[in-house]
């Protein structure tokens, strides 16, 4: 019989070397994830490559807790892909803050394993877009959008557009940025690459940053030609 996902998506059926023999996996597809199918407290690898703080599938929903860094970037927990243009949908709600005000949820998009990408930030002032390439990012001075916020403890939903140098958000259906990337910190845009989700902690902070991820969603846009050196 054929296996469905929450929504109405197919769910696909998958081996992986790191599960037991003899187990099948119901696996996420290559553009999503509601983590509806990872063995409880698991930490949704391989699907998911996990580079700070712990994580753990609870619930159908993925939790992840402490991560880097002390600059600008979203690192924990990465879905690589190769993907261009694209809308990048995921929820998410906060369980505990740590005591710095820059801690909280870091959702990353267009990003490679080097770090390169874009990189949205909430804080308790505001929801801040930096760029990273390079080794070298935005900051404060000089971010590409910055909305005010306050946090809280509600859940949110995500929705990011990258269509080649041109990006917007929204948050629960509201716009919250939009800007063109036009050779910011004098390097082109970067043009494609996966997302990550992060749990952001400084590490001089005090308590525990937590925050719970869901419905996660990549549709790929239409390939348009476009003349662009930006």
């Amino acid at each position: 019989p054929e296996l469905w996902k929450r929504g109405g998506e197919p769910a696909s059926l998958s081996w992986s070397p790191a599960d037991t023999l003899g187990t099948v996996l119901l696996a996420p597809d290559r553009y999503g994830d509601s983590f509806d199918f990872y063995p409880e407290g698991s930490n949704g690898s391989p699907y998911w490559r996990i580079t700070s703080g712990t994580w753990r599938v609870e619930n159908g929903t993925l939790l992840g807790e402490n991560t880097g860094d002390d600059g600008y970037l979203a690192e924990g927990a990465a879905m690589d892909g190769d993907w261009t243009d694209y809308e990048f949908r995921v929820r998410f709600k906060v369980e505990s803050y740590a005591d710095n005000w820059r801690d909280g949820p870091r959702i990353g998009f267009r990003c490679n394993a080097a770090g390169d990408g874009y990189h949205v930030n909430f804080t308790d002032r505001h929801v801040q877009v930096h760029k990273s390439i390079l080794g070298t990012s935005t900051g404060e001075a000089d971010a590409l959008a910055a909305t005010p916020w306050k946090r809280d403890n509600e859940w949110h939903s995500l929705k990011i557009r990258c269509v080649a140098n041109t990006f917007s958000g929204e948050l629960d259906g509201k716009p919250l940025f939009s800007f063109r990337d036009d050779m910011v910190l004098d390097v082109p845009s970067h043009r494609r690459g996966g997302i990550v989700l992060s749990a952001r902690r400084w590490t001089q902070a005090q308590g525990t940053m937590r925050v719970r991820y869901d419905d996660v969603r990549v549709t790929p846009l239409p390939a348009v030609k476009r003349w662009s050196f930006e």
